[in-house]
């Protein structure tokens, strides 16, 4: 390889550094959390800084580029558009299709599950106990084993990782059909252990897959960099990692193998996946708005909107096949909130928003608290469990075992059994009667602690929702401390789980106890007040959790069909997300900054307008670190001259191992500095394709150039 000097044209386009586990460490900083920065990521728990890449959503207005561009036809741009629409039509029917399929085994899986256990108890409590422990046990490391071998990125619910793609972070694994498998095969498995985990945030997960699959149509695999090329001591030329355009599939599907419209329908399929998950079509569009994409077009919203709609008719019209009432679109997604009617005019007085208020307020510091336990338990957890793949399938089997026998025991200990004949029937007792649990007591009666702890978190939501029969304080205050307690323990661990059921159960706990608590000293229909008030309660332990706001609102409007819903929710929630607000961030962003992703977020922190470049690419140390969290940690960042050799180039990139590389000029004033004026940010392979490009066309210029004098030279010689 030629050691001639190479002059680098700095870019008109600028990338943001990834600062390393600093990015952790001011994280928590902010929060009051850290007493001391990480010495590596690794101490930290975090991904290496090389797992992570950006992603560029800008057009690279090359030759190439523009060339094609303006050999675009008219019919070209009419089978683009087609296809596009093919695209999303199969994204919001397959994402549809997956949801329906998960629906179903869960049921299947945790009826068999529930039938076994309770054959076993009538015989005997304890063999029960052991039995229920056991199954859940086998089925969560089940989920646990998915995970671990076949693809670490389907652990937790994938909104963090979904979220980050979106906004530019490329992370290894998060978009494979291997983690789709993983992803669907364990979400079966987890939420038919009887954990307090939920479906929606995984189907998110899935419906983004999906989308990056279709959008692709091919299965993501991974392409050697140029430094690991380099580190292999490889020969011949660098190959790019996107893959060859060729034959009819390439024709059709190869426009949308770029940046922009692999994101633009990965947000599509996201919206698909809340759409199934909750029938709400437009709540899913909100969610991925609100959530999703920081770069919003009305493009982009008309055809997220058309996907999240085929997707809910498509759920609808297989759940409605499913329980016999064909061409009737009449059935919910995968989690049912049941309709709430009543004979007055509103479910609600004026007199009660101050108490929605109130309850907004307290829902929220209750989520902000579940956060900053879950967060303490996972900085642990990171620092021990997460280093080995035995540790954390074992944690798996203690954390189901401890989870399984505390909610047998309580629904054991607290066996109030009370007549079924003393239940008011209602509209909603149709769908509330399966919820009620016999457990224990005798034919004929019912167990309310059993009926919220000893079934699916589903079943314990709808039972909270519309069960006319009084809970009771003690019951209520039991599930509510046991369920957030435990599910703040089971959020991330190793397998697939979703934070919206956990969420919404304990918070319809919470608002069913205050609900119950009105009827009592206040008064009024138990069954409108008591539904109500759990539905509000949901929406405000939600919000504390999760910060979702007006997407929630319309979710759960959309899910409960009834529009009267919207203003209790809405003053609810904005008082849960500014108290919460005021102690910690939502539980989505604590975890990405948990992991380092290099997640940056709209408005920049204050501190930063004391931050210079050499802060964040220089190695600071352990001091210098205390005392300003923008210094970077790990190595320092490595910049490139704009004049280089390309085997001092190579060199670099083989001995560095961050992904951005700054091109600098020397700077012009008086006093010595290691980084001066900031011109780009390149990624290895562009760098070195760039490079080798202008070498090679600089050498045709030349060729010409000599070529074309010669010819002026002998035509001038034949003159004379």
């Amino acid at each position: 390889m030629s050691e001639a000097d190479i002059e680098l044209q700095p870019f008109a386009r600028t990338r943001s550094t990834y600062y390393g586990a600093a990015a952790a460490a001011r994280a928590e900083d902010d929060q009051g959390e850290l007493s001391e920065a990480s010495d590596s990521e690794e101490e930290a728990g975090a991904e290496p800084a090389w797992n992570y890449d950006c992603i560029d959503f800008d057009d690279y207005e090359s030759e190439q580029f523009l060339r094609g561009q303006a050999q675009t036809s008219e019919q070209d741009q009419i089978r683009i558009s087609l296809t596009r629409w093919v695209i999303i039509f199969a994204i919001g029917v397959l994402t549809a299709m997956s949801a329906f399929i998960i629906d179903v085994l869960v049921q299947n899986l945790t009826a068999a599950k529930y039938q076994m256990v309770d054959s076993v108890l009538r015989r005997s409590v304890l063999q029960g106990a052991i039995t229920k422990v056991v199954a859940d046990v086998i089925l969560a490391l089940l989920a646990s084993g998915l995970v671990c071998f076949v693809s670490m990125a389907a652990i937790g619910s994938g909104i963090p990782e979904v979220k980050s793609r979106l906004n530019g972070i490329d992370m290894p694994g998060t978009l494979r059909l291997s983690t789709y498998i993983a992803k669907v095969l364990g979400m079966t498995c987890s939420v038919s252990a009887g954990l307090p985990v939920g479906k929606a945030g995984p189907m998110i997960h899935t419906g983004a897959i999906i989308a990056a699959f279709v959008s692709q149509c091919k299965p993501t695999f991974g392409w050697k960099s140029v430094r690991e090329q380099i580190s292999e001591n490889r020969s011949g030329p660098v190959r790019s990692k996107l893959p060859l355009r060729q034959g009819w599939i390439s024709w059709l599907f190869g426009p949308f193998r770029n940046a922009q419209a692999k994101r633009d329908l990965i947000a599509a399929g996201g919206a698909a996946g809340v759409a199934a998950a909750f029938g709400a079509p437009v709540g899913g569009v909100l969610f991925a708005l609100e959530e999703g994409l920081a770069m919003w077009n009305p493009k982009v919203t008309w055809r997220t909107f058309v996907c999240a709609m085929v997707s809910t008719a498509t759920m609808n019209t297989l759940k409605s096949f499913s329980i016999g009432a064909r061409g009737f679109l009449c059935a919910d997604g995968m989690i049912a909130f049941g309709a709430f009617y009543d004979n007055n005019s509103t479910l609600y007085t004026v007199s009660e928003l101050p108490i929605f208020t109130i309850m907004g307020l307290m829902g929220g510091l209750l989520g902000a608290a579940f956060n900053l336990l879950n967060l303490k338990i996972t900085k642990l957890r990171m620092r021990t469990v997460h280093r080995h793949t035995m540790s954390r399938m074992l944690e798996v089997a203690l954390v189901t075992a401890l989870v399984s026998s505390f909610m047998f025991t309580v629904a054991a200990r607290f066996a109030d059994c009370r007549p079924l004949s003393t239940v008011p029937l209602t509209v909603g007792w149709a769908r509330v009667q399966p919820t009620l649990s016999q457990f224990t007591c005798p034919p004929g009666e019912y167990s309310p602690m059993a009926s919220l702890a000893f079934v699916q978190g589903q079943h314990a939501l709808l039972g909270l929702l519309h069960s006319p029969a009084l809970f009771g304080f003690a019951t209520l205050c039991t599930f509510l401390l046991s369920y957030m307690l435990l599910a703040c323990l089971v959020y991330g661990i190793t397998l697939p789980s979703g934070l919206f059921v956990p969420s919404l159960v304990a918070g319809a706990a919470y608002g069913r106890l205050v609900g119950e608590a009105v009827e009592l000293y206040v008064g009024g229909t138990h069954a409108r007040t008591a539904g109500l008030y759990a539905l509000v309660g949901a929406a405000a332990v939600l919000t504390g959790m999760s910060r979702i706001t007006i997407s929630l609102t319309v979710i759960l409007t959309e899910a409960t069909n009834n529009i009267q819903v919207g203003l209790p929710i809405m003053v609810t929630v904005i008082a849960a997300k500014w108290a919460a607000d005021l102690i910690v961030d939502g539980l989505y962003d604590v975890h990405i900054q948990l992991r380092g992703i290099p997640f940056l977020d709209l408005t920049p922190d204050d501190k930063m307008e004391q931050v210079v470049a050499a802060d964040a690419m220089n190695k600071g140390s352990h001091r210098e670190r205390s005392n300003n969290p923008w210094v970077g940690a790990g190595e320092s960042v490595a910049v490139v001259p704009r004049v280089v050799r390309l085997g001092s180039l190579i060199k670099i990139l083989s001995e560095t191992s961050h992904h951005s590389y700054p091109v600098v000029v020397p700077g012009e004033c008086g006093r010595p500095v290691s980084y001066t004026h900031l011109r780009a940010h390149e990624t290895p392979e562009h760098l070195v394709c760039r490079l080798l490009l202008e070498k090679k066309k600089k050498k045709q210029h030349e060729r010409l150039h000599s070529k074309t004098k010669r010819s002026q030279v002998n035509k001038h010689e034949h003159t004379q």
